[in-house]
């Protein structure tokens, strides 16, 4: 496997909740992965940002000359248009987070060791701003049985005690008491903490443009589909594999996240989303770090699916098999296969590139290989007559060419 990739990612703009009495130009939010060791709290860096794990969470510039065609591509830019665009953000993003009586109650889910102690975490927030709320009583329940009780913090945060003696999924039911409240309380959330042995095979499977088939636009303001045929074998995958859901999504879609999922037959896994510290670091240098601890657990960490560059980048960094699904019908003419493969040239030959789940399930189960030149030239024959420029060297096809542990180097 490469001893390096190329982790940048888009820069995907991300606002911090606000609490009352919060001091917007120094808003800082927990940036605890829920890979890592989740009894630890992220660190604030002062006016120069929030840190996650004692990182600097500050956002890289682009560079002179560099590629940001991955900035404003269809669907990533959604991020930007919400923020700088969409008059909706002047009344908040609680219009597409689905609130339940004017709140929002969404739990962290998370996958351990047996015997590991975890810190169960719940967030409270209300109104169109997503206004912390603080000094809520939480009740965090299992199977019907009342295991802990936690007040919310200045951010909206309760946090419980929880350790797993045994491998197994363990739904925690979180309830916020009325008391104080000045409406009706939210429904019960639930959060999932997944116990599993340090060799338990893993594949980790991205979200939008890999199970969703529309673009985050459509996340955020609709009900997307899932891409075909992804359902199917995404129930076949959990039959011999725990499914792990790792997205760049905000948390607090969580709960939209999950009930997408539920709802078209997902099996079931801890969906790991990312706080706002996450969101400025790019895509990339996110689920690298967020694999990183997952490996410092689990010894089969084996397979990596998603759409996007920097998502087969970070599973080879983490010496995963990674698939990269692309979207066919975006290659529209010969300047976008050619940019197309000059990207594809820059990954690992490792990288499987498919065109559907379909591709995925013969991969996994009949040992198929799908190189970069065969992708190439499957996309020139379904856009007949489009070709990229003559002077415009075909890829190498690791079908054909031995393969290489070479890969482009960290930015």
């Amino acid at each position: 496997m490469p001893k390096g990739c190329d982790i940048s990612g888009a820069f995907r703009p991300g606002r911090p909740a606000l609490h009352r009495g919060t001091d917007v130009s120094s808003v800082c939010s927990r940036g605890v992965s829920p890979l890592d060791d989740t009894t630890k709290t992220g660190n604030c860096h002062g006016r120069d940002g929030c840190g996650t794990h004692g990182q600097d969470a500050r956002a890289t510039p682009i560079r002179k000359g560099g590629d940001i065609s991955g900035i404003f591509r269809p669907g990533r830019a959604a991020w930007i248009a919400c923020v700088l665009l969409s008059p909706a953000m002047l009344c908040g993003c609680g219009w597409f987070c689905d609130l339940q009586n004017g709140y929002l109650l969404h739990g962290q889910d998370v996958i351990l060791l047996p015997g590991q102690k975890v810190a169960l975490k719940a967030r409270l927030q209300s109104g169109g701003f997503l206004i912390d709320e603080q000094n809520r009583r939480v009740r965090f329940s299992l199977a019907g049985r009342q295991i802990a009780e936690a007040t919310t913090d200045r951010e909206g945060f309760a946090e419980a005690q929880f350790t797993p003696a045994e491998p197994g999924d363990y739904l925690i039911s979180v309830e916020v008491q009325p008391e104080g409240l000045g409406r009706k309380p939210p429904p019960p959330a639930e959060l999932l903490v997944a116990c599993r042995k340090a060799d338990q095979p893993i594949i980790v499977v991205d979200l939008d443009g890999t199970l969703v088939a529309h673009g985050f636009d459509k996340v955020l303001t609709g009900n997307p589909d899932p891409l075909p045929d992804s359902p199917g074998v995404m129930k076949r995958l959990a039959d011999e594999f725990t499914i792990l859901y790792l997205t760049h999504r905000p948390a607090y879609l969580g709960p939209k996240s999950k009930r997408w999922l539920a709802g078209h037959g997902f099996p079931r896994g801890p969906v790991i989303l990312s706080q706002p510290g996450d969101l400025i670091t790019g895509s990339g240098k996110y689920k690298t770090e967020q694999l990183e601890a997952l490996h410092s657990r689990f010894s089969m960490v084996q397979i990596g699916i998603g759409d996007l560059p920097s998502d087969a980048q970070a599973y080879c960094r983490n010496k995963m098999i990674a698939y990269l699904i692309i979207d066919a019908d975006r290659q529209n003419n010969a300047l976008d296969i050619y940019i197309l493969g000059k990207k594809l040239e820059n990954l690992p030959s490792t990288v499987q590139i498919v065109f559907g789940w379909l591709d995925i399930a013969e991969g996994i189960f009949a040992d198929k290989t799908f190189s970069a030149g065969s992708a190439i030239e499957k996309l020139k024959n379904m856009h007949s007559g489009h070709g990229r420029p003559s002077d415009h060297p075909r890829p190498a096809d690791s079908e054909t060419a031995p393969a290489t542990n070479e890969s482009q180097p960290l930015e």
